[in-house]
């Protein structure tokens, strides 16, 4: 993931392009269109409109929080955006803890959600707690200045919370496709 963030970083920075997010994901979106095309002409993959309709949401969910990730990264430093945005994975445990009970995981899931959101909450503390001074001097030598605001927060936990919808929808639906067909669909 640190080399994504990298990559994802970098390309979506620049200030004075609008849309430079929208590039990113498009960037993305090429390179996994090359890799169904590969999955559909030598056969590994067998995707029909069926399929395609069938995994729509589930992709529209993960297009959506990735868009929604890459802008976030024009108003938030990555040390915050990035762990904020890859807790998904505990909301994803929550999803399940809701719908399934406690029995539907081990206890070790549990822990890793508790680990997972007190490293969050000292996140915002320590972020919270951090000298302004100390902050500002850091981001002049970035060369960027980022906000505390609304919008810089909201869009890492809109991510977070769009990709868990869309990664607990992917198991439910992988129970019924194929994964190769439904991840080239999604391609």
């Amino acid at each position: 993931w640190s080399g994504s963030d990298l990559f994802s970083k970098t390309g979506c920075q620049e200030e004075n392009d609008r849309y430079a997010y929208l590039k990113m994901v498009s960037a993305v979106g090429l390179v996994m269109g090359l890799h169904a095309l590969f999955m559909l002409v030598t056969g590994r993959a067998q995707v029909t409109g069926a399929v395609m309709l069938r995994y729509l949401p589930v992709s529209a969910l993960y297009i959506i929080s990735m868009a929604t990730g890459c802008l976030g990264m024009r108003y938030i430093e990555l040390s915050i955006l990035s762990p904020v945005c890859n807790s998904s994975g505990a909301v994803v445990v929550v999803l399940i803890l809701l719908t399934s009970g406690f029995g539907a995981l081990p206890p070790v899931s549990l822990l890793a959600v508790a680990l997972v959101c007190a490293g969050v909450i000292s996140l915002g503390v320590t972020e919270a707690r951090e000298d302004p001074e100390r902050r500002m001097a850091r981001q002049e030598a970035s060369g960027r200045k980022y906000s505390k605001s609304l919008l810089a927060l909201l869009l890492p936990v809109l991510y977070c919370i769009l990709d868990a919808l869309g990664t607990f929808a992917d198991a439910r639906i992988l129970e019924t496709l194929d994964e190769a067909a439904a991840n080239t669909a999604y391609e």
